[in-house]
């Protein structure tokens, strides 16, 4: 089979949910990960981060592609999870700030070997009643899906821009002033009204 058909078939159902018409569970696993090294336009997401658009993949994508890969043949259990609690103080305003950390054992059968990884995710987090500490700890894990996912080189191409933008996004939040704060979140939050 065609890899251009392959690559057509995976995008029909790790984006628009629409079961291939192919008999991919028939594939080897090695089509499939080339398949899905190079990750479709339309499942990568765009966030602003600090006046940064950053290129995202959603879980769900993820999700889908290991499932596709795998033939449903996978899993991830978190073995440890963590919360770390800090506080960031300036000349005017004090901010108490988490890390919700996971050590995750992730598997995935292929060519029916079972690989294993265990995995290492950090999620940081500033103090919000909207969001739960069950949350956080779900967003590390579902960070910790993906970096097993990158070890596959699924959505690798992603994953790297990702992290360039989300460095410069670091960098350019250091360097902000107490005035330059109030400025990004006054106009985030009338963009959102």
């Amino acid at each position: 089979m065609d890899i251009r058909e392959i690559k057509k078939e995976s995008l029909k159902y790790t984006v628009w949910s629409i079961l291939p018409s192919i008999d991919w569970q028939s594939i080897d696993p090695y089509t499939k990960i080339s398949a899905l090294q190079i990750t479709p336009k339309k499942a990568i997401k765009k966030r602003k981060v600090w006046y940064v658009e950053v290129p995202y993949v959603t879980i769900w994508y993820v999700e889908r592609a290991l499932n596709f890969v795998s033939n449903f043949d996978r899993g991830i259990k978190v073995v440890d999870k963590w919360m770390t609690e800090y506080t960031k103080t300036t000349k005017k305003w004090e901010k108490k700030y988490y890390d919700a950390r996971v050590q995750a054992d992730c598997y995935i059968v292929l060519w029916s070997k079972r690989i294993e990884r265990t995995v290492f995710w950090v999620r940081p987090m500033v103090e919000n009643n909207a969001i739960s500490i069950y949350s956080c700890y779900e967003a590390a894990r579902s960070q910790a899906t993906k970096s097993f996912a990158d070890t596959l080189w699924i959505w690798s191409d992603a994953i790297m821009q990702e992290d360039e933008k989300l460095q410069k996004a670091r960098e350019e939040a250091e360097k902000a002033t107490e005035e330059d704060a109030i400025e990004w979140f006054t106009s985030n939050k009338q963009a959102n009204e």
